[in-house]
């Protein structure tokens, strides 16, 4: 069934259409349904929303080199962040553990900058608190070449249900700009 075929049926049943995401599938052809959750002829509450997977047919082998590229060039990065961040251990004085990252800009130069958030072993009644940290990596994705100082984020839960949360996000965009701009 084509996209629009699919979601003709699914609105005239009182159900909702959302496309989860498009992949390439050379048994699929272009604009065709690949699967769908929940599956067909389940039963569903109306309202319910159905998820689509969506063709985007057969790829070329110039489309699936540069996927192939984008998915090295991923890995890099994940390895050298997590390598540099399996040596941080402390942070402020507090034990840190790293978590995640995230892109956080790319700078005038092209220079990708990278967030990187770490877990505290500080844990006490109705506080959170991680640490953040601005890095980039060398041209080749293998190692960090410039790191930024440690950010605190401090969320506070009281027992009325309020909750206050500090961040110093003047201090990292400020850092940002000193050390990549």
């Amino acid at each position: 069934m084509t996209k629009e075929e699919a979601q003709t049926e699914i609105e005239e049943n009182n159900l909702s259409f959302f496309v989860e995401s498009e992949e390439y599938n050379s048994n699929v052809e272009e604009g065709h349904i690949i699967s769908q959750t929940p599956t067909d002829n389940s039963k569903v509450k109306n309202n319910s929303i159905i998820n689509v997977v969506i063709s985007k047919g057969e790829e070329s082998e110039e489309e699936k080199q540069n996927r192939i590229k984008q998915e090295k060039t991923k890995e890099a990065i994940s390895n050298a962040i997590e390598k540099y961040a399996s040596q941080i251990h402390t942070a402020n004085g507090t034990t840190v553990k790293y978590s995640s990252y995230s892109l956080y800009k790319t700078a005038s130069d092209g220079t990708e900058v990278y967030k990187l958030k770490y877990d505290t072993s500080y844990n006490y009644e109705n506080t959170q608190i991680y640490y953040y940290q601005l890095v980039s990596l060398d041209e080749k994705n293998q190692q960090v070449i410039k790191q930024s100082p440690f950010y605190v984020y401090r969320k506070y839960s009281y027992s009325n249900g309020k909750s206050t949360t500090t961040f110093d996000e003047y201090a990292m965009e400020y850092d940002f700009e000193s050390i990549w701009e």
